[in-house]
């Protein structure tokens, strides 16, 4: 099925199975407790590739925990509970704002936002934003994960899950003192990173060269029928235009207009409630 899926996209004659769904597609085998044979397949599948590389492909390539370097201290291919799938855009970022919202669906399902790291490393990043795309001085603020010995290949594919997840997903933010208490667009976005797209490497990182096997990734997600869903930054970079761009910004900013219409949305379903 992949090397079909390879050659249908190498031609340009993606059949309907193998195209993202214009409408985000309602996940919910990926962070079950009981998850399905393809998702336990398609982590398998990277903790196998990871083992199967050279220190050189984990240092400075793309292979090997995302948030480190060459060091691999396994002695065969580690266990689901060694080497683990982490959100980028951390779960506690969807809760309650993008969760409010019905269009959204799970975004924590989703797992083009999902990466392969050590348990260790998990713990660490826990629900903070990644300050591996900010200047020096930004990745010293506190709350943010900076870990050491990233390569650019592993940093390009970390900025193009938070760009995509972040485009893809309403109401996204790190806020800790308002969100559920405040309106959505006061209570909205991640600041961290909207610095590091102003200031920071951030938008030279998301239209870098590709890798294989980030490329490989993308095709797979788009492949598994349950799932159907892929990064198309990873495919077609040049799709991150000036108006992507402006959303983007608004949305780390929490300035997204859409945010007001859902407020107001949300204001009209308490005020016209039914009696």
């Amino acid at each position: 099925m992949v090397q079909r899926l390879v050659n249908a996209w190498r031609s340009g004659n993606l059949s309907s199975w193998a195209r993202p769904r214009l409408k985000l597609p309602s996940i919910r085998d990926v962070m079950a407790t009981n998850r399905s044979e393809a998702t336990k397949a398609w982590l398998r599948l990277q903790r196998e590739a990871h083992t199967e590389a050279s220190a050189q492909d984990r240092s400075t390539g793309i292979m090997g925990s995302v948030y480190g370097g060459s060091d691999w201290p396994y002695s065969g291919v580690p266990t689901a509970s060694q080497e683990v799938a982490d959100h980028v855009v951390a779960q506690e970022h969807f809760n309650p704002n993008a969760d409010l919202i019905l269009e959204n669906r799970s975004g924590i399902q989703n797992p083009v936002n999902l990466v392969t790291c050590s348990t260790y490393q998990n713990s660490a990043k826990g629900a903070n934003p990644l300050g591996l795309f900010s200047t020096t001085d930004g990745q010293r603020i506190s709350g943010v994960y900076t870990p050491s010995g990233v390569s650019t290949p592993k940093k390009r594919l970390l900025a193009r899950k938070v760009v995509y997840t972040t485009l893809s997903y309403l109401g996204i933010s790190n806020k800790r003192t308002s969100k559920g208490n405040s309106s959505l667009q006061t209570s909205s976005g991640i600041g961290v990173y909207r610095l590091a797209w102003t200031t920071g490497s951030f938008p030279q990182l998301v239209v870098g060269p590709v890798d294989p096997w980030e490329r490989r990734m993308a095709l797979l997600t788009l492949a598994v029928e349950e799932w159907q869903v892929g990064n198309p930054l990873v495919l077609y970079p040049s799709l991150l235009d000036e108006d992507l761009k402006a959303l983007l910004s608004a949305r780390f900013n929490g300035s997204n207009a859409l945010l007001k219409l859902c407020d107001e949305a949300l204001q009209a379903s308490v005020l016209a409630a039914p009696r």
